[in-house]
């Protein structure tokens, strides 16, 4: 009988092993399966919400230029440096920029709102920013041209050399 029973018990525990193996073996497949799927996911969120962001980014920005050259398109049809501060004082220009600014090609004036000191003897024409966008002929985006908390500036300038540069 003892034979017997000893029989049994290597059966049984066989047969368990067996189970348990088959269980471990199931266990890591799905695992792997599920951590493939699930690293996939999550790397498609990732791809989409950097796209979705990237969109975001690029249709603000996209706003913002095309809100400047029109303001640069109006301030060039302007007669004089009063009218220009006029529209300068415009709400939606102060509500989506800290300042807006134009420089007249011919007196190398400044005018700018809200009034910003200059510094003695300044003339926009001898700006890197301006002789980049006379020699492109159009608006040209380049450094912020004056000094402002970093966190503050968030478009740079795109000058208008001269009304006959601009599309009617």
């Amino acid at each position: 009988m003892p034979k017997k029973t000893n029989l049994m018990t290597r059966i049984l525990f066989a047969a368990s092993s067996l189970v348990v193996a088959a269980f471990a073996g199931f266990s890591f497949y799905i695992d792997s399966l599920q951590h493939q799927v699930t690293t996939e996911a999550v790397a498609e969120n990732i791809d989409s919400s950097g796209k979705q962001a990237a969109q975001s980014i690029a249709n603000w920005l996209n706003g913002r230029i095309m809100l400047t050259e029109t303001v640069a398109k109006t301030l060039a049809k302007l007669p004089d440096d009063d009218a220009k501060l006029q529209f300068l004082q415009n709400d939606v220009l102060t509500a989506q920029f800290m300042s807006t600014y134009f420089g007249n090609a011919e007196s190398g004036s400044f005018t700018t709102f809200p009034k910003l000191p200059l510094p003695e003897g300044y003339d926009p024409r001898k700006r890197p920013w301006y002789l980049d966008a006379v020699k492109a002929g159009k608006p040209v985006p380049s450094p912020i041209a004056m000094p402002r908390p970093a966190a503050l500036s968030s478009l740079p300038p795109f000058p208008c050399p001269s009304t006959a540069s601009w599309p009617a």
